[in-house]
């Protein structure tokens, strides 16, 4: 877990590398939240996060779910769509 937070706390850096990414940043949050956020407040958050949290977000929003799919190209390896809707329903 703490690999993963490490990992998207330097990803929130990296994506802040030039003038527009950081208006457009900018201009998320305030949509978002109202204010912005800094980069202290940012990992604080990201430090809360726990692996419970991980479980509900995914039994909430991506378990026993019918997920939209397409493609482009050679779809002969794409597999069947009860298949695919299958991988969302976990037993835990």
């Amino acid at each position: 877990m703490n690999r993963a937070k490490n990992k998207l706390k330097a990803s929130v850096l990296l994506q802040l590398d030039g003038t527009t990414s950081i208006a457009e940043d900018i201009g998320r949050q305030i949509l978002g939240l109202g204010r912005r956020l800094s980069t202290s407040e940012i990992y604080s958050e990201i430090d809360k996060v726990s692996a419970k949290d991980i479980r509900r977000i995914i039994r909430t929003h991506f378990e026993d779910q019918c997920p939209a799919v397409s493609a482009i190209g050679k779809t002969e390896e794409i597999p069947d769509y009860n298949q695919i809707r299958g991988w969302t329903y976990w037993v835990v």
